[in-house]
């Protein structure tokens, strides 16, 4: 109970959320074995299980990096209401996901025109309202930074969650449109390691990048910032969350152009 009782005591509600999600992984994978039917080439269930695993990493996320936030930005009302926010629509993308799954239909990208079609836009809605979560926690962690025992890091977590916040709308705003088509599942899983398409390019490649903005910011400074003087540190999280967002600029405008992805991505199996 160590970790959990840790991330706990720093947000009980981003941690309560994201282990609810959590819990609902063993269903979903008994699912997966006992129901051997096919979306687009995959088990029905493959999209709830990632989005499961995803949306309650990304809770316990914010749960982890909320003890870098003041006490006044914990008990803001700002906070609050982001994580009110939060938790309708984590409740919005589990149900919306979970349902459409048992009914074996496409939740995203569904241009059938019935009900799912409706709703797969206000996912993206809600999508934003769960990186608005972000968004609050990454200024009060800017404005809390210099009490901060390691003030580089505190700076990379507080980027990397406002980055998040404006990042993950590029992409993911055109993937909401029912008729894009920049790579959904609608074009069946590829030979991506995601199943992402790799000719022709993905957006759904760039949308995961600049979701993960907060982990891959802060774990890359994570060492330096060990080592180096504050202010070096300060400079090194700054140059590193500038970088990161233009190189998904850059990797958005390529995906747009019809690049490919690169060779990494492709799965090894």
């Amino acid at each position: 109970m160590g970790i959990i009782g840790t991330l706990y005591r720093r947000h009980r509600s981003y941690t309560v959320i994201g282990l609810m999600t959590l819990a609902l992984l063993p269903f979903l994978l008994v699912l997966m074995q006992i129901d051997d039917r096919t979306l687009d080439g995959a088990n029905v269930w493959l999209k709830p299980v990632k989005f499961q695993a995803s949306l309650g990493t990304y809770s316990l996320t914010l749960a982890f990096f909320a003890a870098w936030m003041s006490e006044k930005g914990r008990n803001s009302l700002i906070q609050r209401v982001a994580v009110f926010g939060f938790a309708v629509a984590m409740a919005f993308e589990v149900v919306w996901l979970i349902s459409a799954s048992a009914q074996g239909i496409r939740s995203h990208f569904n241009i059938d025109g019935g009900l799912y079609t409706f709703l797969y836009p206000f996912s993206g809605l809600f999508a934003m309202v769960l990186v608005f979560a972000a968004l609050v926690m990454g200024v009060s962690v800017l404005r809390a930074r210099k009490t901060s025992q390691n003030e580089g890091l505190a700076e990379a977590i507080g980027w990397s969650l406002v980055l998040t916040f404006f990042l993950t709308p590029i992409a993911g705003t055109m993937l909401s449109m029912p008729m894009a088509d920049y790579g959904g599942s609608k074009n069946g899983y590829n030979d991506g390691i995601f199943g992402w398409r790799m000719e022709g390019g993905d957006l759904r490649a760039a949308h995961f990048f600049a979701t993960h903005a907060l982990h891959l910011i802060p774990a890359a400074i994570f060492v330096p910032s060990l080592f180096l003087p504050k202010g070096l540190s300060v400079a090194l999280a700054r140059l590193l969350s500038l970088t990161y967002a233009a190189v998904i600029l850059w990797f958005v405008a390529h995906i747009l152009s019809g690049g490919d992805l690169p060779e990494i991505f492709r799965s090894p199996i």
